[in-house]
Order: structure tokens, then sequence, then C-alpha cells
């Protein structure tokens, strides 16, 4: 697939979702051990100090956050040198790992892995995940879509 056909099925998506998505028929069909992924569109212009940037999402059924990565759509303007650093939570309570650092060489196209995550990931039906920016010292700009790989459980 070329650059221009993968640019332009991000800028579907994007127009598509305003909140965060996550496949029809992964939500539909929670079976326990299935593995789908949770896309949040994040605008790092929006982003501002330590802030949440999504928050209260509930999807309905149980399920463990297994990995976490942010694919740059837009490329990262930093000023001063900082970083975006995106920390994940489970009703307010920091996971383990999923942490994910951006930085001014984050150009279009660049994936960023989140930190392993070992601990603080599991999610009942009932609970809140949120998404918070941490360390951001300085007027940020770029665009990206924050991946969250979940896994359904029993």
């Amino acid at each position: 697939m070329s650059t221009g056909a993968i640019r332009a099925d991000i800028d579907r998506v994007e127009a598509a979702i305003g909140t965060a998505a996550v496949d029809a028929t992964a939500r539909a069909d929670a079976t326990a051990g299935q593995f789908y992924d949770l896309s949040i569109p994040i605008d790092l212009a929006l982003v501002v100090g330590n802030a949440d940037i999504v928050t209260d999402v509930i999807l309905g059924h149980k399920f463990q956050i297994v990995a976490a990565s942010f694919l740059v759509t837009e490329a990262i303007v930093l000023n001063g040198g900082s970083t975006v650093t995106l920390q994940l939570d489970v009703e307010a309570t920091p996971v383990t790992g999923g942490v994910i650092v951006l930085s001014a060489a984050s150009a279009r196209g660049v994936w960023a892995a989140g930190t392993a995550i070992t601990a603080g990931n599991a999610v009942s039906a009932t609970q809140k995940i949120s998404v918070r920016s941490e360390s951001v010292t300085a007027h940020t700009s770029g665009k990206g879509i924050l991946i969250l790989r979940l896994k359904s459980v029993a």
C-alpha cells in the first residue's frame, strides 16, 4: 500500500471519529480472550501541562489493557525541547507501564510504542479508562492516534 493510500485511510478514520472508537464487531462480540484495538485520535495542540486528554471511557465489558502505542499523523512540534508523555489510568489510578513519550523528532508516520504494561491494567465492565498528559512544558502541535491493545476477559 502506498504512503498516499495509508494517509487517505488515516484521514478517513480521523474524519469519522471525533471520540474514542472501537471496532463495532469486537465490542459487540467481546468474547473472552479476544484481542482488539481501541483507537483514540489526539490533537496535541489541545494538550497543555498535566491534563486529562480523554476521560471516562466505559466499554461495558471486562478487559485488560495489554499494550499502548501512538501513530503520528501530523508531525509533532515542541517548543523548548520538551516532550509529551501520555499516561493511561483506570478509575484515576495509573496503569503500571503503557507510558508513551513523544519528542520533537516524531515525524508523520512514526510509531511510538509505550513501555511494557505490567500491572493495574484490569478493567471491569463499569470502570472508566482515561488518558492524560504529563510533562508538557511548552506549546505543542501535531496529531496522532493512540492505539490501545485490549484483551477481553470473562
